[in-house]
């Protein structure tokens, strides 16, 4: 799910988008949550792939039954897919069957080049070739093939990568998020009746507020955060200052000044770590300084 660290990166990267091109601000709050919503599908999207395992083991057993040098070998071993406990509860899931109901983009065809090409390599593995070789596998074996097959084939699929930056820009680069979601998905999967513990991508409405609020704070007064920074940034020529640095900036500033039940140091580190990943080498110490500055002014001391 989203983490703290995941939110204001997303709040960040939107505040930048809107500083460049700055649109009505309801339209702006629209566009962060939706982008965050939308990788609820892209966790759909992989369990759908998942479930459409068996329908794909259902159709490679027809094809084998065609053929004159049929192997009964391979509905033998193909059941392993077919009977998979994990597989057979996504197949008769209510939640997963809505989602993809209302998505018609969740779909997965028997047809399509991308599962054929996955399955294929899936059936040719090792990693399938010994999970076979097992009489009786318990349940935890199961569920390490299944994670095991995820992971490689899936989470690791360059082909499977390509796909997903065709369908949504912000889905390559939070695919690793939601890989992690669908691995705790299967882990979490108990023997029994249990069921499937599906996992959203807002821990809960305190998070999802949060965003919004850190957004709508940081656009809302973007004139009065610019000219700190430019009143604290006293050496610095504020065009020469990047827009990506000033919208890290600004979303620090603002829950600094905003949001006085977390911890100004907490804050600080959480803008620098980001400033890492998508700022310049030089630009943690920057922010560092001029937010510890910030939060001295407010009498909010790191």
């Amino acid at each position: 799910m989203f983490g703290r660290r995941q939110i204001r990166e997303r709040c960040v990267t939107h505040t930048y988008a809107f500083l460049q091109n700055p649109i009505d601000e309801d339209i702006a709050i629209k566009n962060l949550i939706s982008s965050v919503l939308r990788l609820q599908d892209l966790y759909y999207l992989y369990l759908s792939f998942l479930r459409h395992l068996k329908p794909m083991a259902e159709h490679k057993i027809e094809i084998e039954a065609g053929k004159r040098n049929y192997n009964p070998e391979v509905k033998l071993q193909l059941s392993y897919i077919l009977d998979h406990p994990f597989l057979l509860e996504l197949e008769s899931n209510d939640r997963l069957s809505t989602a993809i109901e209302k998505n018609k983009n969740l779909r997965w065809d028997i047809h399509e080049s991308l599962p054929n090409t996955i399955f294929q390599k899936i059936w040719k593995a090792k990693i399938f070739k010994d999970f076979v070789s097992l009489e009786n596998p318990s349940h935890d074996e199961k569920m390490r093939f299944l994670g095991k097959i995820f992971l490689r084939y899936v989470a690791e699929s360059e082909n499977f990568q390509e796909y997903l930056a065709d369908r949504d820009m912000y889905w390559e680069d939070d695919a690793h998020i939601i890989n992690s979601m669908v691995q705790n998905t299967i882990s979490s999967f108990s023997e029994g009746n249990e069921g499937i513990k599906f996992i959203s991508i807002f821990k809960d409405k305190e998070d999802e507020d949060f965003l919004e609020k850190l957004f709508l704070k940081t656009i809302k007064n973007r004139q009065s955060l610019t000219e700190k920074i430019t009143e604290l940034a006293s050496n610095w020529d504020i065009e020469r200052i990047s827009k990506i640095d000033i919208a890290i900036l600004s979303c620090g500033m603002a829950e600094l000044q905003y949001f006085p039940e977390t911890h100004a140091r907490i804050i600080l580190n959480e803008y620098v770590e980001i400033s890492k990943v998508y700022s310049s080498e030089k630009a943690p110490q920057f922010i560092n300084g001029i937010l510890d500055a910030f939060a001295k002014q407010i009498n909010r001391p790191s």
